[in-house]
This record gives C-alpha cells, structure tokens and sequence, in this order.
C-alpha cells in the first residue's frame, strides 16, 4: 500500500507525578531515535512547581533541555544511549514529592547505503534490462519515502516502469517497485538514472533518516548493424 507523508509528528510523553507517598518513583519507557521531543505534566497541579532532570550524559552533549522548570520541556537528544528523564513535584505548601521517571532509549536515525546498478538500455532484447538486483529491501530500513527521480535527456523510460511523485511512501510489500523499472539511452555515452529515498525505522516512528540515492547507469542502446553487399 501507498501512501503520502506530508509531515512530521510531535510525539508527547506525559509524566504522572501525583503518586502515593510510599512510591520511590513511577516508570514508563520511550523508544525513539536522534530528534526533539516534547514532554508535560498531565494533570499538573493548580500551585505547584515542577522540576526537570536527566540523570545520564550530559547537556550539550549528549542531549539539550529547553527548561528545567515548568509543566513542559522539550528535549533534543543529540547521542544514541539510554537515559533516565525525571520531573518533580513541589506543591503550594512547599512540600516535595518523588521523581516520575521515563526511561528513554535513543537510537540513531536509520541510513541506508547509496545503491548502484548498471543496464543495458531496454531495447536489447535478451540482455538483462532491469533494476532488480536494486530491491530496496536490501538497504536495511522498514519503508521509504520517495523524493525524487533524475533522469538527463537522451534517456527515455519503458512504458511500465514505476509512477512514483514526491513524499510518497513506500511499505515493505512495495520494497520491490523500482526493480523492473528499465530505460533506453539514446546517446552514445552510459548515462545515469538517479531515484533519491529516505529511509524510515519501526523505532524511529515518524522521524526520517538521511537521504540516499539508487544510481542506475543505462549503457547507450545498441543497434542492429548495417550490412552492406557488392
């Protein structure tokens, strides 16, 4: 299945703070990879002060918090690690109660190594004319985002190939629509076709990795020769 994906979602953590005064602390866990993140109190109390803290690595290294007071803050993990994100309660009466703990694991966003194939142009008959051996499944990501699709004049596409536009994503059942695309050159030097994807993980959600390209070299098409007699 097809899709578009026009933007990119802010995902909310809320911490609960409001825990009985036996509790140590509360737990809850985030997966996510290298981005900002929001995170807010819900239900903050009317009166009360909340304080932010991380207790692994370190501000401007490893990730950056946009304020340590307040119902919100927003988070830019900077490094792939585990962290320990904590907010704490102080009510009207100035009494403090336990840190709410999320447990955050930040993995690096997804990359795919740039692709590269070459073909014969299409009217070569018998000769291998594809991009199959360019299945995108191959490249290590869970789906795709298609942005773009290079091609310089002399090359002409085949009547079947793919109809991809821009943003359109690409599911694990369609990691193989570029493998029968094929081309013909009609010049007299090999020219290059270019798709440009961006990758996307299970744990990154919605948070893209960095582009990289599928090159596709089309060798000029051969022609039958010219015989001549006397």
């Amino acid at each position: 299945m097809k899709k578009n994906l026009n933007s990119i979602a802010i995902v909310i953590v809320t911490l609960v703070t409001s825990f009985a005064a036996t509790s140590a602390f509360a737990q809850a866990t985030q997966g996510l990879c290298i981005s900002s993140f929001t995170y807010e109190i819900d239900p903050a109390t009317s009166g009360s002060t909340y304080n932010w803290g991380i207790d692994n690595g370190t501000s401007g290294t490893e990730w950056t918090m946009s304020a340590t007071t307040g119902t919100s803050t927003e988070i830019d993990w900077k490094v792939a690690g585990t962290y320990n994100l904590w907010s704490q309660e102080t009510n009207s009466y100035g009494c403090v109660g336990p840190k709410g703990y999320v447990t955050v694991t930040v993995s690096d966003r997804p990359t795919a190594t740039p692709l590269s194939n070459q073909i014969c142009s299409a009217t070569q008959g018998a000769t291998r004319v594809d991009v199959v051996t360019l299945n995108l499944a191959d490249a290590g990501a869970t789906r795709y985002a298609f942005k773009s699709l290079t091609k310089p004049e002399g090359i002409t596409p085949a009547a079947g190939n793919a109809v991809l536009v821009a943003d359109q994503i690409i599911e694990s059942g369609d990691f193989d629509i570029i493998a029968n695309d094929a081309y013909t050159n009609t010049t007299n030097a090999p020219l290059d076709v270019v798709y440009t994807f961006v990758p996307f993980s299970a744990t990154c959600g919605d948070i893209a990795g960095e582009e990289f390209t599928v090159t596709v070299t089309v060798y000029p098409e051969v022609k039958a020769p010219t015989i001549k007699f006397q």
